[in-house]
């Protein structure tokens, strides 16, 4: 389930939406011509034609470097 009945959201749900929420952000420090060199460069090292052949560790690496260029690109 996405949502449980009532008014309770599932883990899934959160994460789908807190994804959703960091999209919009890259999305719009690139219109404002905020986005920095570091976030392009941490967006590009994303491939996920390859990601099979990575392990977890190095893409939860990579997932890091784009949260955290989001954030000070954000500042």
């Amino acid at each position: 389930f996405l949502m449980y009945p009532g008014v309770r959201a599932s883990a899934r749900w959160e994460m789908l939406r807190d994804g959703i929420a960091e999209c919009e952000k890259i999305r719009l420090l690139r219109e404002e011509g905020r986005a920095t060199q570091r976030l392009e460069n941490a967006l590009g090292a994303i491939d996920w034609s390859i990601a099979h052949e990575r392990s977890d560790g190095a893409i939860a690496a990579d997932v890091r470097e784009v949260f955290a260029a989001v954030e000070e690109a954000s500042r």
